[in-house]
């Protein structure tokens, strides 16, 4: 079954999102690879992994909005399911 219009809408959103704070923190993030399990994708996802404890906060409240959830509990807010 494919997703719904407003469901495709929003993880696009979502996506841009991942996108302007992987951009906004690339030059901050460091590398770091030691330890990491042979496979891991650390070298693609460092940056969002390694950003400032307080970017990601406010990434993932801004994700629930996205995704119409509540920003600060993440719980479903009234309305259809998306």
């Amino acid at each position: 079954m494919r997703p719904s219009p407003e469901r495709i809408a929003r993880l696009r959103a979502l996506g841009k999102l991942h996108e302007e704070f992987v951009l906004r923190n690339a030059d901050a993030a460091p590398f770091h690879p030691e330890g990491r399990p042979e496979g891991s994708d650390y070298n693609v996802h460092h940056v969002f992994l390694e950003m400032p404890p307080a970017e990601q906060d406010e990434f993932f409240r801004r994700a629930r909005e996205i995704m119409g959830l509540d920003p600060v509990t993440g719980r479903r807010l009234d309305g259809p399911a998306t």
